[in-house]
């Protein structure tokens, strides 16, 4: 009768044991029944397909995007001022500066169309500005660059401010009361054109008469 008792609260023991690790086993095995589930329904289904797998495993592998990243190319003239003296010969204006900012994680190729438009006013009123002359690109040079390219186009790099210098065929400018000018451009980059305007200060200054 013990012998039985014994045996009977080790069965009792076993059924205990047994349902303590069922549910641990039975985790487990959701888990892989729901990973297999998964990756059948992807393939399967083609949700994914394998070329975009194989771009993301390159992305990871090497830390950089296998495609283009459309992001922002910002162009915009900046104002010039050039001084001459009253009553003197007109200042001469031969080159603009403008400024490129390019976001994208690649180089970008810019070109500037020639000619160039020379606009003036006589209102103190930019809306004034009417276009007077066309002037022909003679050469761009970076801000940072000693050397003047004489092709209209050049690399702006990647995650980077650029100041670009435009020459041009010199043109004149004076100012007597509300005169107002500007140098129009198109910059061509990819498949955008992007017009810009450069304001240009013409400060007139009086002769210098040292007092005897």
């Amino acid at each position: 009768m013990l012998h039985n008792r014994g045996i009977m609260s080790h069965a009792i023991s076993d059924r205990v044991d047994s349902k303590r690790r069922r549910p641990c086993r039975g985790f487990v095995h959701w888990l892989r029944t729901a990973a297999g589930m998964a990756v059948r329904l992807i393939f399967g289904l083609r949700l994914v397909p394998p070329a975009l797998l194989v771009l993301c495993f390159i992305a990871c592998k090497t830390g950089k995007a296998p495609f283009s990243q459309n992001k922002a190319v910002r162009i915009v003239g900046v104002p010039t001022e050039i001084h001459h003296t009253h009553g003197g010969t007109a200042a001469l204006l031969s080159q603009i500066p403008i400024q490129i900012e390019n976001d994208r994680s690649t180089p970008v190729k810019v070109r500037i169309a020639t000619p160039l438009r020379f606009l003036s006013g006589h209102s103190c009123d930019t809306d004034s500005l009417i276009r007077h002359s066309e002037l022909q690109l003679r050469g761009l040079q970076m801000a940072d660059s000693g050397e003047l390219n004489s092709e209209e186009q050049l690399m702006i790099p990647a995650r980077s401010v650029r100041i670009v210098h435009v020459f041009f065929n010199g043109v004149t400018v004076y100012q007597s009361f509300c005169d107002i000018y500007a140098i129009e451009a198109d910059v061509h980059f990819d498949d955008t054109i992007v017009t810009t305007r450069a304001p240009i200060h013409v400060i007139r200054e009086e002769p210098w008469n040292p007092v005897d």
